[in-house]
């Protein structure tokens, strides 16, 4: 069983009705997992934990400038992780929702993610 941590950084931007808007979203999560070996080399991961994200957003419409938007809100997240480990070394692919409470307004920023990993074991 393992215990860690992760930050993450997302930035974007797009029109809602009609509204050219900008969004800054920085999660921090805390992740429980448990690695189950599935053959010498490969290894699964599943986990989940909490995890609080800060979110910025405003508004850029040419006719339209808005103040920054700032707010935070707890939620939670699942994930599973495949990885390939050979001596030191891994690659891996990762598979992760999240669902953050109210944010912003009541924005929806419950997300699904998938990655690839690789790294160097000590």
């Amino acid at each position: 069983m393992y215990l860690g941590g992760e930050i993450g950084f997302g930035q974007g931007s797009g029109t809602v009705l009609s509204v050219d808007t900008e969004l800054t979203i920085v999660p921090l999560e805390m992740n429980l997992k448990y690695v189950f070996d599935l053959s010498k080399n490969f290894k699964l991961d599943l986990g989940g934990g909490l995890s609080y994200t800060f979110a910025e957003g405003k508004v850029v419409s040419t006719l339209i400038t808005g103040e920054k938007q700032k707010d935070g809100a707890w939620g939670g997240q699942s994930f599973l992780n495949l990885n390939f480990t050979f001596n030191h070394f891994l690659i891996g692919a990762n598979f992760k929702y999240q669902a953050t409470g109210e944010i912003l307004s009541n924005a929806n920023l419950n997300n699904y993610r998938a990655g690839i990993q690789i790294g160097y074991m000590f």
